[in-house]
């Protein structure tokens, strides 16, 4: 290890929490640090934008973030920067999860000395640096392009088996390596995201991956069911209970050995919430009109749009069963913020209608993926995937145009503007075979200067990901002038 300081960046929101990490640092033998201070995570994403930094010591509970969620932000912001979690004493499972999630380490606070922490601090830094040598970024690469999945077939990571899901997005990577990891647990598992953002997919990846994959994977909505019907849908119904009423299993028997997905799980009454918890605690069933209890062997695996922890300060929802649910929490991300995957996932759509509706769509027009790109998808994936459906039974020529989208998505302006914002996406193709790669390098440069070297704002320019630009400056070797 180099002797110059290590750059630190700490996102602590309590200042007594922070000068006693700057007092511990300073008291350590080595490494050296210099550190600046964020007390939020939107100052802490700024100061990382703004380069300079090499480790970032980050606190989950801040006032405009909390928990895992933390994590994901600023991961997603600045994926090459290696992090470590500060957690409370109550909070380590948190720390777990986050270290699962591409987190390097994390630290209870209040459980180690200052050499201790600065120790773990320059490991965590030293382990991230190892990951970038060339065998691994091809690795990781690989991996990241079995993301786009073929609509004909099945595709699968080491570990994980998956199907339908397409992303290149930071977040949704690091979930899969999550599932990746848990799924032959018995763990349960809650998913939180926007309605069609892909949970049951999800839910079903935890299942097919693990060795529970052969067994029964059961959904129950848990809103689409009413409330009176929703604890015999669970628990089944004794025989006798009524005249002309039959026995009948519930979800909780026919998933015996595999899955039960509880979908929108926010919306279940009380009540039912604690039965529902005597069930996970004791892993025994007991039929409605009954009175002998059934062994059961399911793993649970959960989903809701709502917000939770809002629901249990309203008194709606049981913290003590959110607790059994969430032993791994998922959160997914809305599609609006997933430009790239947005093309892919048009691609992949189109491939799939074309063997539903015998079509032989090649593709769509670039004007039609910059203006689904701008659209603010309400819908997530679930929306894209009906408007797709649609397109591809009323195009008429051999690609989707504008004009077969709805009228909603043909007015207005795509992103960013009179530029085209897919013009660095979609140049790759045409260049290779006119001037080669320096037309895109210039055109990256380009990108960067306008957005004074920026690449959060460059990417939104040139329509990419911000880790695609990164990737492309250094597949050109391009260096800010000020820094060469």
């Amino acid at each position: 290890m180099p002797e110059e300081s290590i750059r630190l960046l700490l996102v602590e929101d309590n200042p007594g929490d922070a000068d006693l990490v700057r007092e511990m640092l300073d008291a350590a033998s080595a490494p050296r640090f210099d550190l600046s201070h964020a007390s939020r995570l939107s100052d802490g994403l700024t100061l990382l934008a703004g380069g300079g930094h090499d480790v970032v010591l980050l606190d989950l509970g801040l006032p405009d973030s909390a928990g895992l969620e933390t994590f994901y932000r600023l991961h997603s912001s600045a994926p090459w920067i290696p992090v470590v979690v500060l957690t409370g004493s109550t909070d380590w499972e948190t720390g777990v999860q986050a270290v699962a999630a591409g987190a390097q380490d994390f630290l209870v606070k209040g459980t180690v000395d200052g050499n201790t922490l600065a120790r773990r601090i320059r490991y965590a830094l030293e382990r991230k640096r190892a990951e970038r040598t060339t065998a691994d970024v091809r690795e990781r690469g690989r991996e990241m392009a079995e993301l786009v999945i073929s609509a004909t077939r099945e595709r699968t990571l080491p570990g994980l088996v998956y199907d339908g899901m397409i992303s290149c997005h930071p977040q949704m990577l690091a979930n899969l390596g999550v599932v990746r990891k848990v799924a032959d647990t018995n763990v349960p598992v809650l998913i939180r995201g926007e309605s069609g953002t892909g949970k049951e997919l999800v839910a079903r990846a935890l299942h097919s991956s693990g060795r529970r994959s052969e067994k029964p994977f059961v959904v129950v909505n848990c809103a689409a069911v009413p409330e009176t019907l929703l604890e015999a849908e669970l628990f089944g119904i004794h025989k006798g209970i009524a005249t002309g009423v039959a026995e009948r299993k519930g979800k909780f028997e026919a998933a015996d050995g595999g899955t039960l997905f509880l979908d929108e799980i926010g919306d279940m009454s009380p009540a039912l919430q604690a039965k529902l918890l005597r069930v996970l605690q004791d892993s025994l069933v007991e039929r409605v009109g009954g009175h002998s209890s059934v062994k059961v062997d399911v793993r649970v695996v959960a989903a809701t749009n709502q917000d939770l922890h809002k629901r249990i300060v309203d008194g709606v929802f049981r913290k003590d069963l959110y607790y059994r649910l969430s032993a791994v929490e998922l959160v997914l991300p809305p599609l609006h913020g997933r430009t790239d995957d947005i093309r892919d996932l048009t691609s992949y759509f189109i491939q799939k209608f074309n063997g539903e509706f015998g079509r032989a769509l090649v593709g769509a027009d670039p004007e039609v993926v910059r203006h689904l790109a701008a659209h603010d998808w309400p819908g997530n994936i679930r929306q894209l995937e009906h408007v797709i459906k649609r397109a591809v039974v009323v195009a008429e020529g051999s690609t989707i145009r504008l004009q077969d989208l709805p009228e909603e998505f043909k007015s207005g302006t795509p992103a960013s503007g009179p530029e085209p914002v897919g013009q660095l996406r979609h140049v790759r193709s045409s260049i290779e075979a006119e001037v080669g790669a320096d037309v895109e390098k210039r055109l990256l440069i380009d990108y960067m200067e306008r957005a004074n070297w920026n690449a959060t704002r460059a990417a939104k320019l040139a329509g990419y990901s911000r880790m695609h630009v990164y990737r492309l400056l250094r597949k050109h070797g391009i260096v800010r002038p000020d820094k060469t």
